[in-house]
């Protein structure tokens, strides 16, 4: 299970995650970081699904450079993140065995700020994006856990 959540406060977001990697096909669990600084900016995401993919996103998010509005940083983390997750699908190779039959996925939830403004950042499975706030209640939640955030 992952949880991964973020709350929006009057001075920035609080951002945590469970500290378990587990594989459903073996039973095994093992400590891992969930929760990943985005080079020198101000920014710290979290992300749930296939650990592959997750780290081929990581590395995307190294590439990401400085904006100069909340739009553009968010068509920017789109620009790094949207193509693996496209490229997950487009070179994915069924075989007849759970879980394996369904090509990878990832959702990502970022917390930062800018200009003083916290703001948070889901990154859906398809690409699509959320920007939690006043209107949707500062607080988000992915992964399997998120029902019990």
């Amino acid at each position: 299970m992952t949880l991964v959540i973020a709350i929006r406060c009057t001075n920035g977001v609080v951002i945590g995650a469970d500290s378990a990697s587990s594989d459903s096909e073996t039973g095994t669990r093992q400590p891992v970081e969930k929760l990943t600084k985005v080079g020198d900016h101000p920014i710290v995401y979290g992300g749930s699904g296939d650990a592959g993919l997750l780290q081929k996103i990581d590395d995307n998010l190294a590439a990401l450079s400085q904006w100069s509005d909340l739009n553009g940083m968010c068509r920017h983390i789109q620009s790094l993140v949207v193509p693996q997750l496209r490229n997950a699908t487009e070179n994915f190779v069924a075989y007849p065995q759970v879980p394996f039959n369904m090509p990878p996925t990832a959702i990502l939830l970022f917390g930062g700020v800018l200009d003083g403004e916290p703001w948070i950042l889901e990154i859906e499975r398809n690409g699509g994006d959320t920007f939690y706030d006043d209107r949707l209640g500062n607080f988000a939640a992915i992964g399997s856990g998120k029902v019990l955030a």
